[in-house]
C-alpha cells in the first residue's frame, strides 16, 4: 500500500479484516522524505495505527524495516495498492512493477 492517509488506513485495516496481510507500506515524512516499510510475515494495522498516532509518523516502526522507495516499487506483491499522491506510478515506475 503506497501511503497510510485517510485512504491508505482504511485500506489496510480493511485488508487485514479480510485476512489478508500487507507486507510492504510506502509513506513520506518531513524528516526522511520518501521511504517504505516491509515485514514478509505482514505489518500488523492495529499496531501500526497505534504507533502512527503515538508519533505521528509511521517512520521507526518496530513491526517492520525499513526498505528504500525504489525497493518498494520493485517488490513483488500479488496487489499493490496506490493510496497517495496521483500520479506517482509514472511510464518508468510501471515497467519495475512485480504484481500479479
Amino acid at each position: 500500500v503506497q501511503g497510510f492517509g485517510n485512504v491508505g488506513t482504511f485500506t489496510v485495516k480493511n485488508i487485514a479484516r479480510q485476512g489478508a496481510k500487507v507486507v510492504a507500506l510506502a509513506e513520506w515524512d518531513k524528516s526522511k522524505g520518501n521511504f517504505a516499510l516491509y515485514n514478509e510475515d505482514g505489518i500488523n494495522y492495529e499496531e501500526l495505527f497505534a504507533y502512527k498516532n503515538e508519533h505521528h509518523t509511521v517512520l521507526g516502526f518496530p513491526g517492520a524495516k525499513e526498505i528504500s522507495a525504489d525497493e518498494f516499487w520493485t517488490g513483488k506483491y500479488d496487489v499493490l495498492v496506490p493510496a497517495a499522491l496521483e500520479n506517482v506510478i509514472t511510464y518508468d515506475v510501471a515497467k519495475k512493477l512485480d504484481v500479479k
